[in-house]
Parts: C-alpha cells; structure tokens; sequence
C-alpha cells in the first residue's frame, strides 16, 4: 500500500483544499468500510456509508433532490493550470441513487462530462434545472430530452475571478425568499447583471477582497450582501432570511471564523485605508472601525460547506443550528445559535470526526428529503496549497439516528395541500418545488393556506410562508405587516426585511418598529435604511437618528 509523507508547508490558502497544506504523516489510506469503523459520531447518531469510488472520486460539492439522489460535482483536473488535465473529457457531474432501499447506492450515472468542467465548486439542483458554480460563471443545465444527461447550458451571470481557483465562485444555495446566494473568493469578481448593474470586487475595484452574493433565478439583478472575507465557501440561510457563512485564516494564524451576514458589511480582510492593503494589529482587522466582528472563532481549519439545519429527524441539540464540514481538522461540526445584542454567539459541538484516518477530508454536507444528512469526504492526505494527491477516491456518508433507513416521503405539490405540506421539507430540492408551485398558484385556497402556515405553530413554516405571502398581493402585504406585530423579535424582523424590500413607503406602515426593543429588529431597519432608494427620504433620517440613541455603547454589531 502507498505511504506518503507530507512536510509542513504555507502556500496561499483556501477554503477548500487551500488554508494551508497542514503536517500530517499520513498512513496508508483504509478501504471504505475500514475507514467507516474509524469514526467518531456524536451521542444519538450513526453513521453510514452510502457511496464510494468507483462510483465517485474527489468530491466538491453535493446536493440532493427530491428524490433522495445525491447530485455530486467532482474535481480530477485541480489547478492543472495549463498542464494536461488528469481527465481530459473533463469532470464530471454525477447522480448517485439508491434503487433497492438499502441505504446504498446502487446506481451511479454522469449527468454532465465536458473538458470545460473543471473543478466545479458548487451544486444547487432545483426543478430541471441544475445549478453549479464555476469560475467565470454561474450557469445551470438542463435535461430536456428525459435522457438523464445535460444538454442543454445557460450562464445565467459570468466576470467571476479565479478559474482554476478554489479562492472563486462556490456554494450556491436556494433561500427562503425565492434568492441564489453564494460566495466568491478573495481573486474578486467583476459582473453586470442582465438589468444591467456592475459589481466589481478587488484591490482596485469599488470593493474589495471576498464576497457574499444574492441573484435571482435568472441573474436579472445581483446584489453585493457583504465584502472583506477572505475566502468563505457556502452560505447558510435560514427560514427567516438570517445569513451565515465561514471564512478561513491567513495562512498559519488559526483564525477560522463564522461570521452573521449583515448587509453591506465590510468583515476586514483588505480593509480600506490609504496607502495600506492590509493592518496587521489584529487578525481580521477588527480593532478598526466600521469592521463586522465574527460570532464564533474556529481555528485551525479549512472550512468548507455549511447549512442551516431545520429538519426535525436529527436530535434536537442539531435541529435549528448551523451544520459545517471542516476539511482541515477532520470534523463536521454543528453550532448552535443564540441572540446576543444585535446579532447572534455559538458554541461548537462535534457531530463527527475520524482522528484514525488522516485522508478524511469532509467537504461538503447537505440534508435529505427524510431529514438525515448526508456528508461529502474528498479523502485526500493533504489539504491545502493547491495540493490535489489522489486522483481515485471519494466517499459519501449518511447521518441519521441508529436504524433509520433512508426513506424518501412521498411528494405532490400539483395541488396547494400538497405544495404546503413539501414547504416544511429540510430538503433544498423539495422546498424549491414546493416555493415555485406556491408562487405561481393564483388560487384562494393557496392564498388561505398560507395565511393559515402563517399564524400557526410551526416557525419554519410560519416564516417560509411568509416570504410567499409578500409576493401575493394587499392580502399578503397585510399578513407581513401583522407579523411586523408579532410577540417574537425573529418574525418581527422578518417583516422589517419584506417590507424594505417592497419599498420605503411600504417599510414606513410598520413605524412602529423604529421604537422596536428587540435590537435585532432595529438592525434588519438600520440595514434597509443605508440602501440609496431610502436616503432620499426625510423620514429615514428622523429613523436613523432615533435608533442610534439606542446604542448601549457596548454592542459592537449594533454599531
């Protein structure tokens, strides 16, 4: 069996496969099912292997759809740069599928091979369209023949930097309000949406370092969400429109973070001053004013894809709580969240963890249609400096309680019973369908439903509905401004956010939120108020004045 034996070494980092290239002495690499026996779950789960290679290798990025297949974007030609490429029909796009019920996969088919893929960092499947993130583009595919493979490409936006870079566009994702978010590294970006607006990140640009990104389906309009990381992968959303997402350290320095995305945030990396690219007093640069601090310090890491986790099947302690894959230490890990001031602190639970193998490399992890979560393992000695050292292993695992088979729960969102029960899914692929069945029901009865949802007992479900009754009229307006209203500070927030988002004057009928004693509330308004359409207005000055009194002095994310 090959043995290789690593030295430590610093090479420009990256979220996946880039921090660093870490010191490992690396033992022989253990056949799947070895590998399987070597892990460590947390109390309440088990794990188990659902594919492996040959059915895949170096995986990057995974979703799953509404089925309970799981979509995998695989990485053989790495930063090959203008060598050969390891692959020269390209990389591949593969469905794996468990036909007989068993828990494994059976069936292994290419969706879409093509030497123009090469290392595609993200995955979004939703309706017939795929979605996948590679730099220069954002594009989906599209079987329109039934045949099970791509034909058809559409770049829905392109200018992003880093092809062949993991520091590029990565972790698309479907959010609750109808939205693509993702993120782009720190090589920057340089697009124009079809509407025509430009968005230039890098050193010479208007903006600087990485970025998080939100667009409509069809790229009509791209908005800039927040900039100074340095490198964060996947963002993760919740029911209520919060935004999270990981960004990894300098080189060497264990300053992995989780941050709260707040609009127009500048997080630090690259900040802007004059004559400097960077102030070193404090990692991340923290110290100087008008920098977001991190809510959670991680460390020593490469971290990769992360989800917010709202299903119910797993133990409570993970359910409503960030879920994350950390290829640098080995670990999947969950953070549960909590308010503090304006924004939110976590604390770190282990879900999984493998210290026997040193080729485990998690990468990516994404919840089923029966609320189990599945997790991608690169498996690869290294991680880090552009290093890609094998070219013919890959393994995806299953999280669930003990004996839980894997199920998928029946779907039909043809009718608005039927769509209004898939909405409460944990599954990305299933609540797409069931978001874009809603959104395009005219009906009574759909309109009722959701009015029901949205005073109900379920949050996720109250606040998924919500976002669908903003789109259905004065009925819906109306709904969104009774939760501008209500008893819990998350939905009031919410509304401050619909409401902003239709227009000042729309924002202006729920006055009463400026008073609002929940500074949580306060920041979603502070945050509506900076955009340009709502500077014109004397009233956003009378608000802004009004709320900054409400400064405790102390709450840095308030300031």
């Amino acid at each position: 069996m090959k043995i290789l034996r690593m030295e430590r070494l610093f090479a420009s980092g990256a979220a996946l496969l880039g921090l660093a290239v870490y010191v490992v002495s690396v033992q022989a690499q253990l056949a799947p099912a070895r590998a399987l026996r070597s892990m460590k779950v947390a109390p309440g789960l088990e794990l188990t292997l659902f594919a492996a290679e040959p059915d895949l290798v170096n995986p990057t990025a995974i979703d799953i759809d509404a089925q309970g297949r799981v979509w995998v974007t695989e990485a053989v030609n790495y930063r090959l740069f203008k060598n050969p490429l390891m692959r020269k029909e390209g990389d591949r796009i593969r469905v794996l599928e468990d036909t007989d019920g068993d828990g494994r996969c059976d069936k292994a088919t290419t969706f879409y091979q093509h030497p123009s893929l090469q290392a595609p960092l993200g995955i979004a499947v939703l309706g017939s369209r795929v979605y996948v993130c590679q730099s220069p583009d954002l594009f989906y595919l599209e079987d329109t023949n039934g045949d099970g493979v791509a034909d058809k490409k559409t770049v829905v936006l392109t200018g992003f930097k880093g092809v062949d870079h993991d520091h590029a566009i990565h972790g698309v994702i479907f959010g609750p309000d109808g939205h693509l978010y993702m993120s782009n590294g720190d090589q920057g970006l340089d697009v124009t949406d079809k509407l025509g607006n430009r968005i230039q990140v890098g050193p010479n640009a208007p903006h600087m370092a990485a970025s998080v990104l939100r667009t409509d389906l069809e790229g009509n309009k791209l908005d800039l969400l927040a900039e100074g990381l340095r490198n964060p992968f996947e963002p993760a959303v919740d029911s209520f429109g919060n935004v999270f997402i990981s960004d990894n350290d300098d080189d060497g320095n264990e300053q992995c973070r989780i941050v709260f995305v707040m609009e127009g945030g500048n997080y630090g990396y690259w900040p802007k001053r004059k004559g400097d690219r960077r102030l070193d007093a404090v990692h991340w640069n923290e110290n100087v004013p008008g920098v977001v601090p991190k809510i959670l310090k991680t460390g020593f890491g490469s971290p990769t894809g992360m989800m917010f986790y709202e299903g119910n099947l797993l133990p409570e302690p993970f359910r409503r709580a960030l879920i994350h894959a950390d290829a640098g230490p080995r670990v999947i890990r969950s953070y549960p969240l909590h308010p503090r001031g304006a924004a939110f602190s976590a604390e770190i639970q282990t879900v999984l963890s493998c210290p026997a193998d040193k080729w485990f490399r998690p990468v990516d992890v994404a919840a089923a249609p029966d609320g189990s979560v599945f997790v991608a393992d690169w498996y690869d000695p290294g991680v880090g400096g552009h290093n890609l050292m094998d070219f013919d292993r890959g393994r995806i695992y299953r999280l669930a309680p003990p004996g839980s088979s894997y199920r998928i729960p029946k779907l039909d969102v043809s009718n608005p019973v039927g769509a209004a029960s898939a909405l409460g899914s944990p599954n990305q692929a299933i609540r797409f369908l069931a978001f874009d069945a809603l959104r395009q029901d005219k009906s009574e009865e759909a309109l009722r439903i959701l009015q029901s949802l949205a005073t109900g007992t379920d949050d996720v479900l109250r606040a998924r509905a919500l976002w669908l009754l903003a789109l259905k009229g004065e009925t819906g307006r109306n709904a969104v401004l009774d939760a501008a209203r209500d008893p819990q500070a998350e939905f009031r927030a919410q509304a401050a956010r619909i409401l902003a988002s239709q227009g000042p004057e729309m924002l202006r009928q729920a006055s009463w939120l400026a008073d609002d004693p929940d500074p949580h509330v306060r920041r979603e308004i502070l945050l509506r108020l900076q955009h340009p359409t709502f500077r014109d207005n004397s009233w956003a000055s009378e608000w802004i004045l009004k709320l900054a009194e409400k400064f405790d002095g102390q709450d840095r994310l308030y300031r």
